[in-house]
């Protein structure tokens, strides 16, 4: 009908924004699968660079970081799915988190692994690359930003 197109397009940049989002968490979980392996492999000083404390950090901190994109970009899908009235505030804030974190493991994925992280050799060059994409797409992380705070600090 006239003049009813705002909820249903509004809902779509929803269902857009979680589908980078989940692309993100699926960058992110490759990248830390690739780090572990490579840092369990590879050597330095006669032993893994994963028994090295910054090498550990990066890890964790990755692990951590993708299980807190995938719980919240659960929590996104569940609200779009029930008719929530907060899904385009939440579908905002998962691609907003999911995007920065995302570019942030790929860029430590690409630490963990050296020079070899900027090699064609091993896939993380272009993962961290598509994160950055990721960022931009379905509305730029400061717009996103921008978009989220005036959602947020709105009257009731």
């Amino acid at each position: 009908k006239l003049h009813e197109g705002l909820r249903p397009m509004l809902r779509n940049l929803a269902v857009e924004r979680l589908g980078l989002a989940a692309q993100s968490c699926g960058i992110a979980r490759a990248c830390f699968e690739i780090m572990r392996g490579y840092s369990a492999q590879r050597m330095a000083f006669g032993r893994p660079i994963a028994e090295f404390g910054q090498i550990q950090r990066m890890l964790s901190e990755s692990y951590s970081v993708c299980r807190a994109m995938h719980a919240l970009l659960e929590e996104g899908v569940s609200e779009i799915l029930s008719g929530s009235s907060d899904a385009s505030v939440t579908a905002d804030a998962v691609k907003l988190f999911c995007a920065s974190s995302g570019e942030r493991v790929s860029r430590d994925a690409v630490q963990v692994l050296g020079a070899n992280g900027y090699s064609s050799a091993y896939p993380v060059e272009r993962l961290h690359r598509d994160s950055i994409l990721l960022s931009i797409g379905g509305g730029t992380n400061e717009a996103l930003q921008k978009n989220l705070s005036r959602l947020l600090t709105r009257p009731s």
